[in-house]
């Protein structure tokens, strides 16, 4: 019978894991167009398990509207997303539950690295590597491995980096036991095109820490050995390269690539930062990798196996990233792939540091106790480490992200296909949308609209992002909101209401009324709370609407309309504003120039003793079906410039209301 040190190897930190992922599955941190476009495939696995056909181009054809670049992605953490989402009954809810697998499933196997060093070296690793990720993320704001689904939603990317530290694992236990060349050639042959069905970055960064382990132990080896052991784990390393490069992932990935995207970063612009990072890490690793070797000289160097395969990891990762921006400076490539290596650096910065305290305090020790049989990484141990990082790693999901809940948008996912497969009819030639629902951010809806009811990518999309009227309502068959939601749920054309509080709404019917709606008549109020969703698509130059208008947002801003049809009579049209001033910092004086169909129809000039302003326009029947109201702002200021708080906006004029009403007799 084992002892109770060997049970506790492997199920506590498995048990640990699993309680990790309760205790954060409801919380859900980035919101966005990647997340959706992730879940969208993910979907579409769940649903069919694979594509459709290439004989079959209308099904083809629906596939790649709704995915995109998605349809040719690596897609095995998908289909572990697919399956973990059959089991629970959630596309969104299996793609949370592996996010959150990976992330602890990485911090396990740093942990479990950094913990199989002897006790006192071990332990002193670990406590400074924690405090160094509490640093990193709560004073410096930037991410390290679990990070890759809070400010952006690098799915693929976080599973992958969790297999790839699954394999270094797998080489240290060979390297322990003795093992060679049996367990680590197959590695080196196998492992990186493996990986590279999640995700090429942490496929390459397993390539060149095999290569870099081949350089090390060449090196290490006795002279005699130096060329055959050069040679054969070179070879592997350059066979597996072979392998990486045919895999067609591989080239699907390298398409992909050449998308730049965007990655808010607390880091100053420049890729000049992400080098020095790079070679803070390599300067932390040269040192390590001397303190290692003579460790290793004086004890059992197996004993210390796992804090060297840490050291080629975090070197793989900073010359990668050297290399990807030497890269960009030759052209190839972009700036968005050079920064997608912070989650490798930062935690590369953070173990290192804990790497050196353990290798100091061992040097000084030199315990000869120390060897491979005698430093096992104890459960326990590896547990309260994986907690502890897991904590430090996400900090929004743990403080901030409480707010857009898991539970909710599984909880909409499921009425939504109950709704789909039961409630809307088919519509030839039109697509199904989601959009306006309750509570979630607007990318939730696009995701639904684009999963799980296959609407293009490009139709209707950015609207349905803003919460926006739709640009081609002739397209929509129907549209799912929540009740009330503006602008998609007009009472008129609804022909279900759900017990839940969601409507199904005619989009042909919404199509005539988005179209009544462009008429110049009645009021068009731009406070917020009132019809201000309503207009948007006659808009251009203002910002979102606030509780007591909308600014203009530039040096000119637009409304269009159409005249009714018939209209035989003047109509008078009020616009009632007032003007962004302010006594010290602010603008002084505010002119505003009022234009109908290109012409001065009236102009002002606000100041703090006349601020508001209401203008009075005639409109004819000789300006025409299309009527356009342009109101230049000349003057127009940036908060943020003037140290008035953050605000961006180039603010002019705030408009309450535009009213049209017929010219009373005699004017």
């Amino acid at each position: 019978m084992k002892a109770p040190y060997e049970l506790t190897h492997w199920w506590l930190p498995i048990l640990c894991i699993l309680v990790l992922i309760g205790w954060k599955v409801d919380a859900t941190g980035f919101i966005g167009v990647d997340m959706a476009h992730h879940y969208a495939l993910v979907q579409r696995l769940v649903e069919k398990w694979r594509f459709a056909p290439a004989d079959d181009l209308v099904a083809l054809n629906i596939d790649w509207q709704s995915l995109g670049e998605m349809i040719q992605y690596p897609a095995l953490s998908h289909r572990l997303a697919a399956i973990v989402g059959q089991v629970l009954g959630s596309a969104f809810l299996g793609m949370q539950v592996v996010a959150l697998m990976a992330t602890a499933m990485i911090w396990a196997g740093i942990g479990a690295a950094l913990l199989s060093a002897p006790r006192t070296s071990a332990w002193v690793a670990a406590l400074v590597t924690a405090p160094c990720l509490a640093v990193t993320t709560l004073v410096f704001h930037l991410p390290v491995h679990g990070g890759e689904v809070v400010n952006a939603y690098f799915f693929a990317q976080l599973v992958g980096q969790a297999f790839a530290i699954a394999c270094v694992l797998a080489w240290v236990s060979a390297q322990r036991r003795g093992d060679a060349v049996a367990l680590p050639g197959l590695l080196m042959l196998a492992a990186p095109s493996a990986v590279a069905w999640f995700h090429l970055l942490p496929a390459l960064q397993l390539l060149a820490f095999f290569g870099c382990a081949a350089l090390v132990e060449g090196w290490r080896a006795s002279p005699g050995h130096r060329r055959r052991r050069f040679f054969i784990n070179g070879g592997l390393t350059a066979a597996g390269a072979v392998l990486l490069l045919v895999n067609p992932s591989v080239r699907a990935m390298l398409d992909i690539a050449t998308n730049n995207g965007d990655l808010p970063l607390a880091l100053p612009a420049g890729n000049g930062v992400f080098a020095a990072l790079a070679i803070i890490v390599l300067g932390l690793v040269a040192i390590n990798l001397v303190l290692w070797q003579r460790l290793a000289l004086r004890l059992d160097g197996r004993a210390f196996v796992g804090f060297k395969a840490l050291i080629l990891f975090a070197a793989a990762a900073a010359l990668l990233c050297l290399a990807q921006i030497g890269a960009v400076e030759m052209g190839i490539g972009n700036d968005y792939a050079v920064r997608k290596y912070i989650f490798s650096l930062m935690s590369g910065i953070a173990v290192q540091a804990g790497v050196l305290a353990g290798l100091i305090v061992a040097l000084r020790r030199s315990d000869p106790h120390a060897t491979a049989e005698g430093a096992r990484p104890h459960g326990l141990a590896v547990s309260v480490f994986m907690i502890a990082a897991f904590a430090l790693t996400t900090p929004p999901h743990l403080w901030e992200g409480a707010a857009t809940v898991t539970a909710r948008i599984v909880g909409y996912e499921r009425q939504i296909k109950v709704l789909r497969d039961t409630r809307v009819p088919a519509a030839q030639g039109r697509y199904d949308v989601v959009a306006g629902l309750a509570g979630v951010p607007p990318a939730i809806s696009y995701m639904f609209s684009i999963g799980l009811m296959g609407t293009p990518r490009d139709m209707n999309a950015t609207a349905i992002l803003l919460g926006r009227e739709l640009p081609e309502p002739d397209n929509v068959g129907s549209i799912i909101a929540s009740v009330g939601a503006a602008p998609y749920d007009v009472r008129a054309c609804r022909s279900f209401v759900s017990a839940s509080g969601l409507t199904i709404v005619d989009g042909s019917c919404y199509a005539r009324e988005r179209q009544r709606r462009q008429a110049c008549e009645g009021e068009f109020d731009f406070r917020l709370g009132g019809s201000a969703g309503n207009f948007d698509h006659l808009l251009s130059g203002f910002s979102s609407p606030e509780p007591a208008g909308r600014w203009t947002d530039g040096d000119a801003a637009s409304f269009r309309c159409r005249q009714p049809e018939g209209l035989r009579a003047a109509v008078r049209v009020t616009l009632e504003t007032s003007a962004f001033l302010h006594p010290t910092q602010g603008p002084k004086r505010q002119r505003a120039i009022v234009k109908l169909n290109g012409r001065p129809v009236a102009e002002h000039i606000f100041t703090a003793d006349a601020g508001e302003k209401i203008f009075d326009l005639p409109l004819s029947v000789a300006d025409g079906p299309e009527v356009e109201i342009v109101i230049e702002t000349p003057d127009a200021a940036v908060p943020a410039e003037r140290g008035l708080g953050n605000d961006p906006r180039r603010l002019g004029v705030q408009v309450r209301r535009i009213q049209f009403s017929p010219t009373p007799a005699g004017q």
